[in-house]
């Protein structure tokens, strides 16, 4: 992503040289070294986690403009939208398309192996707008569950009552 040698050596020291101290009785004990790297509530977690979140983002870019994955057009002659991404969530879309979803498997897998980061699959669901085919093909390729929809997204209702748009 173009992070200079000195500034990634910055990160590399605050992940690697991590020391914590425990209060006993109000009393700080020894400190200790973090084997896990950094913890969730560490100040500077949140910004590790943006610059991950843009590596995933550049990946999934760079897939769509070789052709792997392609996503859907917010309006005629309007942008193309692969993915978004809120929070800790991320939301991919995919043409229902066995060999874009193998793309999409590989393109995750391939983000495991570059940031030692594991997606939980078992937490993934798929949804199929405007599908009416099997999703279990999809959803067997990504080792996923087969959502259903209408459900809800971060208690918003998500669904697809138009069934399509109109031109």
């Amino acid at each position: 992503m173009g992070f200079g040698e000195k500034w990634r050596k910055w990160i590399h020291c605050c992940v690697e040289f991590a020391r914590f101290s425990v209060l006993v009785n109000g009393s700080a004990t020894g400190y200790f070294k973090n084997e896990k790297g950094i913890s969730k509530g560490d100040p500077i977690s949140p910004f590790l986690f943006l610059l991950v979140g843009e590596f995933l983002t550049s990946m999934i870019k760079k897939s769509q403009e070789k052709g792997l994955v392609s996503g859907f057009q917010s309006k005629e002659g309007g942008m193309m939208v692969i993915h978004l991404q809120f929070a800790d969530d991320t939301l991919i879309f995919p043409d229902a398309d066995e060999e874009q979803v193998k793309n999409l498997r590989l393109i995750l897998i391939s983000f495991e192996m570059l940031t030692r980061l594991k997606f939980n699959f078992a937490k993934i669901q798929i949804f199929g707008v405007g599908y009416e085919g099997d999703l279990s093909v999809f959803s067997s390729l990504l080792g996923c569950y087969s959502g259903v929809l209408p459900t809800s997204y971060l208690g918003l209702p998500l669904g697809d009552k138009c069934r399509g748009i109109d031109k």
